[in-house]
């Protein structure tokens, strides 16, 4: 990444990377002293995650509501190429943010599905959002319209 450093230290703009690092960092006292009295070291990093790729968010399926129904329902599927799925949160019609489970209880994979059950009390069309963040704090969002 960058050789003949003086400074003792190096600062990475971690916004360009994405995926699994190892670092190797090699020191020498050359430029101070004789040849011959040189000394070099170098060091390896343990294995170094960055994850920069918010979470991908699509509508796999939507019922909507028949004209007396009370409410729509929306399955979206999530995943994330690098992290863990920590949070979701839906928006109808762009009201309040309100926290929803998926569908198996626990966001805890790279895979998760939400099943949304979304209140419409006028007719017409309505917004059904979906925001999700990773372990890294990397934030997908999603937006589907459904009609009554």
């Amino acid at each position: 990444m960058k050789e003949e450093l003086k400074d003792n230290f190096y600062t990475i703009d971690s916004a360009a990377l994405d995926g699994q690092y190892i670092f190797k960092v090699v020191a020498s006292d050359k430029p101070g002293n004789a040849s011959q009295r040189a000394l070099s070291g170098e060091r390896v990093s343990e294995l170094i995650e960055i994850d920069n790729t918010p979470p991908v968010l699509r509508v796999v399926n939507q019922q909507e509501p028949s004209a007396t129904g009370p409410q729509a329902r929306v399955r979206f599927a999530v995943e994330d190429a690098t992290g863990m799925i920590k949070k979701a949160d839906v928006s109808i019609d762009g009201g309040t943010w309100r926290g929803v489970t998926p569908d198996d209880g626990i966001a805890d994979g790279p895979r998760e599905t939400y099943t949304v059950e979304a209140p419409l009390k006028e007719l017409g069309e309505h917004s059904v959002s979906l925001r999700v963040s990773d372990n890294s704090g990397n934030i997908g969002s999603v937006r589907t319209i459904v009609k009554r």
